[in-house]
Formats: structure tokens, C-alpha cells, sequence
């Protein structure tokens, strides 16, 4: 069963493995490790896990901000079983009213 929970620090090295899968796609993270620990501390950096395998993850603007998906992401190797979609329904659930944005790829975009 995959869940999405806040990360934890135990994540990041599995988080970062999935940035290095997408970074041909979104380009050079240098920073990466630095803005997924400040992601889980604050608490707006969630995971799709499934037992202690993180499939995907997504960091978050702050609460207070204008809402914002700053990267959404889901190993190659896990896509297309639901961990995106659970993803976007667990930011849905967490802000509820008002816009989201979330910068995203063409449909025609391979691996977006």
C-alpha cells in the first residue's frame, strides 16, 4: 500500500536518488539537499512511501505563502501505480480553498 506522509530526514538520501532520476527533465538542483532538509524541518516536504521505499516526493511552499508545488517527482521505476496522484491529493487536502500552482510539463514531454 503506498502512503503519503510528511518526510523525514531518514528520506533524503532516497530523495535525492529521485532527483538525480528527473534532473535531466528539470534541469541542474545544486542546492537540493539543503532545500529538501529546510522542506522537512519547517514540515512542508512530503513523501509517497511504500514500507521504507520512498517512491516520490514533493516540496511544498510555506503554509502562510501563496501555495506552490515546487517539484513533484516519482522514481522511474514507480511511476504509474497512483504515488503522483496521492500526492496531489494529500496538497489538495492540505489547502483545501484558493489557488495551487505547480509548474508542469506538455503532455508530449518525454518523462514529464
Amino acid at each position: 500500500m503506498i502512503l503519503v506522509r510528511p518526510a523525514h530526514v531518514t528520506d533524503v538520501d532516497q530523495w535525492l536518488r529521485i532527483s538525480r532520476e528527473v534532473e535531466p527533465l528539470f534541469g541542474p538542483m545544486p542546492d537540493i539537499r539543503q532545500h529538501v532538509e529546510r522542506g522537512i524541518a519547517r514540515g512542508t516536504a512530503l513523501v509517497a512511501v511504500q514500507g521504507d521505499s520512498v517512491l516520490g516526493a514533493c516540496p511544498l511552499s510555506r503554509d502562510d505563502a501563496p501555495h506552490v508545488i515546487h517539484w513533484l517527482a516519482v522514481a522511474e521505476t514507480d511511476r504509474r501505480r497512483g504515488a503522483g496522484s496521492l500526492l496531489v491529493d494529500a496538497v489538495r487536502a492540505r489547502w483545501p480553498a484558493g489557488d495551487i500552482s505547480v509548474v508542469s510539463f506538455a503532455a508530449d514531454t518525454p518523462g514529464g
